[in-house]
């Protein structure tokens, strides 16, 4: 930390990894680190804490139906990077499995809001970034993207299949290189 009125040197702090976020607020610096970890500072205060992130242990390996899904997903499309959108019943499961095994930034869409707060716990669980690993609640008829944005969009089960959500669907994906694979996860 640095005096204004002088620019000298005046306080130094050590974290864990390196800071990559600061922030400060009612006399605190927060700093986050590129080990997840979020460190407060303060004065007058107890000596620093790191605070991690929450992760756990990967949840269980998926059924085969899903394990066999996602690896058929994968090969036939040929996409494993960029955005996949997954919607209909499983497709939860599905989006754990496809962030499993790609590099994909899979973005779950449901359609009962109430759906939306168990599946985004399912995920917190894994241990995965939301910037990998989304839930949003939408409607087939209007998916809240922009045109072009998913590189895949995998639709299951039967969801989505309103009048309607076939253009939408399309309208969403990238029209060179993207892909829309369809088809039942057996349960």
């Amino acid at each position: 930390m640095l005096d204004t009125a002088t620019g000298q040197g005046v306080w130094t702090g050590r974290v864990n990894g390196l800071a990559v976020g600061l922030t400060a607020a009612n006399g605190r610096l927060l700093v986050s680190t590129t080990e997840g970890a979020i460190h407060c500072f303060a004065t007058n205060a107890a000596p620093p804490k790191a605070a991690r992130s929450k992760t756990s242990s990967p949840p269980e390996e998926p059924a085969g139906s899903v394990a066999q899904a996602v690896q058929a997903i994968l090969r036939e499309s040929g996409i494993h990077q960029g955005y996949a959108l997954v919607v209909g019943e499983g497709a939860g499961r599905l989006a754990i499995e496809l962030a499993r095994r790609s590099e994909l930034k899979v973005t779950c869409i449901e359609f009962d809001p109430l759906q939306v707060l168990e599946t985004r716990k399912h995920f917190e669980a894994t241990g995965f970034p939301a910037a990998r690993l989304a839930v949003d609640v939408g409607s087939p008829t209007t998916l809240p993207y922009p045109d072009f944005a998913a590189n895949l969009v995998v639709q299951v089960d039967g969801g989505g299949r309103e009048s309607g959500a076939d253009s939408e669907f399309l309208r969403v994906l990238k029209p060179c290189g993207g892909a829309m694979m369809r088809g039942t996860l057996t349960h």
